[in-house]
């Protein structure tokens, strides 16, 4: 075996070289590579090193050496694969967070598409690497164990990634603007954190009552969240207190909903050939709200009964048949003549709520001055069919309320639509 200046032998010299350059090479290996670990490191250490040893002895003393230093090599940069079930360790992308070191472990499988699907409870996020795994040793020594240093951010993230796909979509956006809100919360050990910290939160954001209750609630999800997984033990989001915010509101608000004026009425009347005027006369005279107007297909208009059929709507007495006043029906035809799926369409797809918005409602304020809510023109439909002195019941039927509805209407009142257009034309 030759040896070096110091004494050594060469190939001994040359291990930990050997040992790095065979490491960098089976992590960049091709994917479709069926060997090993264990082969890869053989082969290499066939080709490498063991080519240059001639006796047994040599050989023996080389993998000997080599095996040793593969392992060192392996625990330092944590090459080293855990075993099966025992969690993972890893370092999140973001360079901006405090702990950027992220400790997960199986929690559930599931079967999606006919393939098995893997879905991971996070114990928590750390500073440094050997925290974390510490943090994981503890969990597989005590699976009860929950790591507790867990930052306001982290804990609305894990819960957000685990809650957010049973909200609907509003929902969910209601909560990521109530988080966003929540900013002096965000450098914030989670399970620190006390009644004034957060009753501070909603007296300086400076948002109306409505906002404010969506914090909160959003606030009570994280604490139960949180209680479930062991990380705090008490829910200090039910002590926030916004009956003042409550009161200013009903003080200082204006009216939520107010209805359209006869001069408004005949103004869109007068500009009913535009879309945007066009569409807020529809919803004057049926009373339908705009998620049920954008979800009228043309299938479901009956033009000639003059009648149509809501199929989706917020209640279950809003799924009705609504009337068509003799004065909206051409406006019907009109949008019906452009042979869309869809009543009021953009090129023929349906239109979100704020596309709808964007193309049609903001119009009345900018070009006729009108500053109202779409919910305001079912408003005023319910108020002109008090006014003309229509039965209540028939208004209910008209516009789909169940409030204040006796069993007997809801059951067993039932109308043609004759009495229901004819109401709808007083008007």
């Amino acid at each position: 075996m030759a040896i070096g200046k110091s004494g050594k032998p060469k190939a001994q010299i040359q291990i930990w070289y050997f040992s790095m350059v065979a490491m960098i090479l089976y992590q960049i290996r091709p994917k479709k590579s069926t060997l090993s670990r264990a082969e890869f490191l053989h082969l290499f250490l066939k080709v490498g090193l063991l080519g240059r040893c001639r006796t047994a002895t040599d050989r023996a003393a080389v993998r000997s050496r080599f095996v040793f230093s593969a392992c060192n090599y392996f625990r330092r940069y944590n090459i080293m694969k855990n075993p099966n079930g025992y969690g993972t360790v890893y370092k999140l992308s973001d360079k901006r967070r405090r702990r950027p070191w992220a400790v997960r472990v199986t929690d559930s499988w599931t079967i999606e598409n006919g393939k098995l699907k893997r879905k991971y409870k996070y114990l928590g996020y750390f500073e440094s690497r050997k925290d974390a795994l510490q943090a994981l040793s503890a969990y597989n020594t005590d699976p009860t164990f929950t790591a507790k240093d867990i930052g306001f951010v982290d804990l609305y993230k894990m819960w957000a990634e685990e809650k957010f796909p049973t909200f609907s979509k509003s929902t969910a956006k209601a909560y990521t603007a109530a988080f966003n809100l929540c900013k002096p919360l965000y450098g914030s050990n989670f399970k620190d954190l006390r009644r004034p910290q957060l009753q501070r939160v909603i007296a300086e954001c400076g948002r109306g009552y409505q906002t404010l209750a969506h914090v909160k609630s959003m606030l009570s999800h994280l604490y139960k969240y949180a209680i479930e997984n062991d990380i705090c033990d008490k829910d200090y989001a039910q002590f926030i207190d916004l009956t003042m915010y409550s009161k200013a509101d009903r003080e200082n608000k204006q009216p939520l909903h107010k209805v359209f004026t006869e001069a408004e009425t005949a103004a869109l009347w007068k500009h009913s050939d535009e879309d945007a005027a066009a569409a807020a006369l529809v919803m004057i005279y049926t009373g339908v709200r705009i998620s049920e107007l954008l979800n009228v297909r043309a299938e479901d208009i009956h033009i000639d009964e003059q009648w149509f059929h809501v199929t989706k709507s917020k209640t279950a007495a809003g799924v009705r048949d609504v009337p068509i006043a003799d004065k909206i029906k051409p406006l019907f035809e009109r949008f019906l003549s452009r042979g869309g799926e869809y009543l009021i369409s953009e090129k023929g797809k349906k239109l979100s709520y704020n596309r709808f918005t964007m193309l049609y409602w903001s119009i009345l304020a900018e070009r006729y001055g009108m500053d109202h809510r779409p919910h305001d023109t079912r408003h005023t439909c319910v108020s002109r069919l008090a006014v003309e002195k229509v039965d209540q019941t028939i208004i209910k039927k008209i516009v789909g309320h169940t409030g204040a509805m006796t069993v007997t209407e809801m059951v067993y009142t039932h109308f043609d639509i004759k009495p229901l257009l004819d109401a709808v034309n007083k008007i």
